[in-house]
């Protein structure tokens, strides 16, 4: 089997369900492709989610406690007879060529991480816009050269099995906090190993928010960044690179010279409220973390 489709979700089953619709849309062998699905501890019966597309696709589902998105990725590798891993959120939906353009770029590139590109899917929600500003533009200052990056989401990218498995999978000390992508991107490029774009390889994210949502969001992802800084010197005693305030000011009005279309100015504002929401949980988290980060272990054998 060339791929296993790892799909964490949380309590989301329309969700899930679009996402498993654009699965079963997927331009791909249907014998050459399952889907893990991973239940992490949500409230929610999915079986009837999963039921509707089990007749066409290989659906397997996968439960544990609460343990984040992480360890629920890293119990899908567990379980996944694939040569290759494709990660997916359950807010998302891939292209029909989605599968085909990773395999494309896998064939090229068979060690290295590669990464998809992400749409918005609901551009009349600023906070969702907004996001996806934030994205475009460190993925536009991250991944200057296709062949060699240095960040993808964890929402669309794809690994050989045993690389994957080889490097411990993702941290499961992000529990409570965003930033396991990051820490498992900086873990592959130490490795030795490349973070390769496939462009072609979209997926369409469907996250909406309020603006609560999106400062509650942000604040992890501050504290997320604390912890991802905290693992990173441990592992190399150097800080993580300081990128600049010329870099963050760019980012401010990233949105205005993308768009100057109604509404460009708050989604503006808002990604200046992200940055004060990101310090805000990068300094709490600091302050909370009085203990030494013990290092995380997860037993990637397949079982």
């Amino acid at each position: 089997m060339r791929f296993s489709i790892i799909i964490p979700t949380f309590n989301r089953p329309a969700d899930l369900a679009r996402c498993l619709a654009a699965i079963d849309r997927l331009d791909y062998p249907r014998d050459e492709f399952e889907v893990l699905v991973v239940d992490d501890g949500g409230s929610v019966d999915l079986e009837t989610v999963l039921e509707a597309y089990r007749p066409s696709i290989q659906l397997t589902m996968l439960r544990q406690p609460n343990s984040g998105p992480g360890m629920a990725r890293n119990n899908g590798a567990a379980h996944a007879a694939g040569q290759f891993l494709a990660f997916i959120d359950d807010d998302c939906a891939p292209q029909q060529n989605w599968l085909r353009a990773l395999d494309a770029t896998l064939a090229r590139k068979p060690d290295a991480l590669i990464g998809g590109s992400i749409q918005n899917g609901l551009p009349d929600n600023p906070h969702a816009e907004a996001s996806q500003r934030i994205h475009e533009f460190f993925r536009e200052h991250f991944n200057r050269d296709p062949d060699n990056c240095r960040f993808f989401p964890s929402n669309n990218i794809a690994v050989a099995a045993a690389l994957y498995r080889q490097i411990g999978g993702f941290d499961s000390e992000f529990r409570r906090n965003a930033a396991e992508d990051r820490d498992f991107c900086d873990r592959w490029l130490q490795s030795g190993s490349r973070l390769v774009m496939a462009r072609d390889a979209c997926i369409v994210h469907f996250h909406h928010m309020s603006f609560l949502g999106f400062c509650k969001q942000r604040y992890r992802y501050g504290r997320g960044a604390f912890t991802y800084a905290t693992a990173r010197r441990q592992r190399t005693t150097d800080p993580v690179p300081f990128q600049g305030w010329g870099v963050h000011a760019k980012l401010i009005a990233f949105p205005l010279r993308k768009s100057f279309r109604p509404g460009a100015l708050y989604v503006s504002f808002l990604v200046f409220v992200s940055q004060v929401a990101n310090l805000i949980g990068y300094f709490t988290e600091a302050r909370a973390s009085k203990q030494q980060r013990a290092p995380s272990g997860y037993n990637l054998a397949r079982k």
